[in-house]
């Protein structure tokens, strides 16, 4: 059934951990990691800053990732912006290639603007989403569909 002893490459780095983790165990506490304990510094450092502050530093921290995750939200939001801008652009540029072409050229000119055509509404709805799970538009379809338009599939 089981082995009645571990083999010995086994035993070595799990007789190492156990002992970090009964070193760990007998200071009474694990150390936290540099990064939390700066932050904690600044949160009771901001608090005690203000006169009148209401809120522990705990408070101020959540304070603190709030407007992070706030920035995030709209850098990316900023960021599928730009990638719209630049599918449409290149949707465009297919578009006057295929007005312009004749015969077989022209049915590839227009096969890659449909691509491009469903690329752009998949950015489309990509932006939107993410205006609005970061809380930048309510309803931010409308909005969207008016700023950034996308014409029609060719045939």
């Amino acid at each position: 059934m089981f082995p009645r002893r571990l083999p010995r490459a086994l035993v070595r780095p799990l007789a190492a951990l156990h002992s970090r983790t009964l070193a760990a165990a007998g200071k009474g506490k694990a150390k936290r990691p540099d990064w939390m304990v700066q932050a904690e510094r600044e949160a009771m450092a901001a608090t005690q800053g203000r006169a009148g502050t209401v809120g522990s530093p705990q408070d101020v921290m959540m304070n603190k990732l709030e407007h992070e995750f706030a920035t995030e939200g709209v850098y990316h939001s900023k960021r599928m912006q730009d990638k719209l801008t630049a599918v449409l652009k290149a949707m465009d540029a297919a578009h006057a290639r295929a007005s312009s072409a004749k015969g077989a050229s022209r049915a590839s000119a227009v096969a890659a603007y449909n691509a491009l055509r469903k690329k752009a509404l998949a950015s489309r709805q990509d932006l939107v989403t993410q205006r609005e799970s970061a809380g930048l538009a309510k309803d931010a379809n409308g909005f969207i569909e008016a700023q950034f338009p996308i014409k029609a599939p060719l045939t």
